[in-house]
Parts: structure tokens; sequence; C-alpha cells
């Protein structure tokens, strides 16, 4: 069944689709709860530009059912992102910002926003044939690189009570580091994984970085991790404060999809 075919609301609040290289994953929602939901999964890592074909085919289901998208959001996965305090950002620069974690590809995007209450901008390679088709299909549409839209999570979920505020999201074959300094972003990397030590040896290494006691810091994990996987596990041996807080972000549960991704239910 294709996205929207089950539908019986006509108006539909938002539409978000989730890009990566391996993957889409399409939301429809209304009145801030989702409706349906679809997932589509690529044998080897692919380009943006071939998920295009997918993209069109998805709304064009939609539209047969007559159903009215008010806001399109799309998200990017697997491209890096490269954080400037805005106070010292110029747009000018904007391949500089870039070129030391980004290959840069025939319709690539340099894409950049403010975030974080403007303190900083974020910049990432997106598909430009996706965007103009997005451009020339909907009469506006917002566009996110994953990573500031999970800073911004976390961010409302720091403990006050904590100076240091540490969270690890795991997700497909790799997890993201964030850390705050009094609510304030002090930290953030993604870091590929090929083995459950490898998610050990980033999250110890960028705590000697940044000088974090393990016996003393509180971490705070989401996404794909249990009290039962051998990624908690082997963390809860060298971190002893650790928690995982996915039922703080009110993650939704689907039936064709089982990943655990606190953005799936991001409406703003």
């Amino acid at each position: 069944m294709g996205i929207g075919q089950k539908i019986t609301l006509k108006e539909i609040s938002m539409f978000s689709i989730h890009i990566g290289l391996k993957y889409i994953y399409y939301f429809l929602s209304h009145k801030n709860k989702i409706v349906d939901s679809k997932k589509k999964v690529f044998t080897k890592n692919n380009k943006y530009l071939n998920h295009l074909p997918d993209i069109k085919k998805t709304i064009n289901s939609i539209e047969k059912n007559d159903i009215v998208i008010d806001n399109l959001k799309l998200i990017y996965y697997d491209s890096p992102l490269s954080l400037v305090p805005t106070s010292l950002f110029n747009k000018k620069y904007l391949s500089e910002y870039l070129k030391f974690n980004t290959r840069f590809k025939p319709n690539s995007f340099i894409n950049y926003y403010s975030f974080c209450e403007n303190s900083i901008t974020g910049l990432y390679v997106s598909n430009k044939k996706i965007n103009n088709y997005f451009s020339k299909k909907f009469s506006s549409f917002n566009e996110f690189h994953y990573g500031t839209v999970l800073i911004n999570e976390y961010k409302q979920k720091c403990n006050v009570d904590n100076k240091k505020n540490i969270f690890l999201n795991f997700h497909h074959e790799g997890f993201d580091i964030v850390v705050f300094n009094e609510k304030k972003l002090k930290f953030y990397n993604n870091f590929k994984c090929n083995s459950t030590e490898d998610y050990l040896y980033y999250t110890l290494f960028t705590c000697s970085q940044l000088n974090l006691n393990t016996e003393k810091i509180h971490v705070a994990c989401t996404g794909e991790i249990s009290l039962s996987s051998s990624k908690y596990e082997l963390l809860y041996k060298y971190v002893k404060n650790i928690e995982i807080i996915n039922d703080k972000f009110s993650t939704p549960t689907f039936t064709n999809i089982s990943e655990k991704n606190i953005l799936f239910n991001t409406f703003q």
C-alpha cells in the first residue's frame, strides 16, 4: 500500500521526508500526530538524486487521493555537517567551511541556516535537482540536516542540574555524540562504526579530548540501543551513569518501521 492510500483526511498538516543514502522515510501527519508512514530501503549506498523517482511516485500517490499538504519538511542524513559560530560566519566562504569533510559532486548544493537561537550556523551538501523539484512542486518547503534537528531536540532535554549534558544517538551503522555545557553546544560529531567496540572507542576518545570524567559524567542515549544490547552492556562497563531516554521524546511506534529515531516525530 502506498502512503496516503489509507487516509480519509483530505488536509494534512505536514509531509516529512527523511532521506539518506540507503533509505527514505515518509510521514504524513495531521495536528501533530502521524497518520501514515512508508519506508524505502536500497540494497547499497545510493546517490540522493537516484531517490527522486521514488519521491515523485510517492507524491503522485498522495495527490491521487486529493490530499492537500500544508507543510513539507525534508531532512537529509548521511551528509557531513559543519558548524560555525554565527558571529564568524560569512557566506562568501561556503565551500571553504566544507572542504575538509565533504566531496563535492555534480548537482551538489550547499545549504546553510542558523539554529540554537541563531548562535550556530550549520552547513551541509544536499541535492540541487531534488530541491528544484520541490521548489517547483510546492510554494515553499523547509529543509534541514538531521544533526541540527537532533541538537535542537537534545537542547530542550538538557538537565539543568547537570553543568554538562552528554547525549549519544545510535542509528544506522554509527552514532552521534552531542555535548552541552550549561545548555550551550560544546561538541557535535557523527561516527561510523563497524563493531560494538567502535562505539566504546569513540565515546571514550571524545570524553578524553573534552576532559570529561567517565566516572562522574551522566550520559543519555537515544535511538537503536536497549538495556540488553551489546552496545549498552559494553558502555556501562566504562560509563556507570548512563541511561536510555527514548521515552522522553514521544517516539512513535510503527507497524512497518522498526527503527527508533527520535526525529520521526518532530513537527516544528
